[in-house]
C-alpha cells in the first residue's frame, strides 16, 4: 500500500534519475515532454506490478489529530486503478518539484472484513463487518517536493493533494454491531461525502496529505 501512494513521487524522481547527469538545465526543459512520458512509463509499471484487483490482506491504518481518531483494520480487494488517466502532470528539475492529477473513472472496493475504531470530533464509532463500494471520478490533484539523500536513494520530501469523487455508492455491515443503522449510514455516505469532501477540501487535503507523509516517513527506493 505504500508503493500506491507513494507512485507518482518516487515515478517523478525516477525520471530525473534517468537524466542526463551531465546535462545543463537549459538541455532539460528543452525537452519537458521527454521527462513526463518516461514518469508515466514509471507509473505504468508500478501499476502493473500493484495488480488489478489489489489485494489487501489484513491492511491497517492508524491517524490521529485534533479532529479524528482512526484505527481500521481490513481485507478485501480494490478493481480499477489499471484505467486510470493522467490528465495533468508537470515536472520541474530545478528542486524536483512537481504537480499531478491523477484520475480513476471507477474504482470499486470489496472489504470483506474490516474492524474499526474512530472517533470524529469526539464522536466515538465503531464496527466489523464488510463495506462494498463504488466511486466514479477519483480524482488526486496536487504538488510537491521530492528528495535525495545523496547514496541513490528518494524520498517524498512533502506533499499537497486534495481528493474529490463525483458518484458514490456504498454499502457497509456492522456499523455500531447494528444492521439498521448500518443501512441508515450507508444512504448517509452515499448522499454526504461527495457534497463534503467539496465543503470541506481544505481540511481534506490537510489530512490526507499528512497521512500520506506519514505512511511514507522512512520509505527511501533506490532507482537504477
Amino acid at each position: 500500500m505504500k508503493q500506491f501512494i507513494f507512485v507518482i513521487a518516487l515515478a517523478t524522481l525516477a525520471c530525473a534519475t534517468d537524466s542526463p547527469q551531465n546535462a545543463e538545465p537549459s538541455d532539460l526543459q528543452a525537452e519537458p515532454r521527454v521527462f513526463e512520458n518516461k514518469i508515466k512509463e514509471k507509473i505504468k509499471a508500478l501499476i502493473e506490478q500493484l495488480g488489478d484487483p489489489i489485494k489487501l490482506e489484513d491492511v491497517k491504518l492508524q491517524t490521529e489529530n485534533e479532529q479524528i481518531k482512526l484505527d481500521l483494520a481490513m481485507t478485501g480487494t480494490i478493481t480499477g486503478i489499471s484505467k486510470y488517466e493522467i490528465p495533468k502532470l508537470t515536472l520541474s528539475m530545478v528542486g524536483l518539484k512537481f504537480t499531478f492529477k491523477f484520475v480513476i473513472p471507477k474504482l470499486d472496493v470489496d472489504i470483506t472484513s474490516y474492524a474499526l475504531t474512530a472517533s470524529l470530533n469526539m464522536l466515538p464509532m465503531h464496527g466489523a463487518g464488510t463495506i462494498v463500494a463504488s466511486v466514479q471520478e477519483l480524482t488526486l490533484e496536487g504538488k510537491g517536493k521530492l528528495g535525495s539523500s545523496g547514496d541513490g536513494l528518494v524520498f517524498l520530501e512533502n506533499i499537497d493533494v486534495g481528493l474529490a469523487i463525483g458518484d458514490l455508492k456504498f454499502a457497509i455491515t456492522g456499523w455500531l454491531d447494528d444492521e439498521e443503522r448500518s443501512k441508515m449510514i450507508s444512504e448517509l455516505v452515499e448522499k454526504v461525502v461527495p457534497d463534503v469532501l467539496k465543503e470541506y477540501a481544505d481540511e481534506t487535503r490537510t489530512i490526507l496529505s499528512g497521512l500520506i507523509m506519514k505512511l511514507t516517513d522512512g520509505l527511501k527506493i533506490k532507482f537504477p
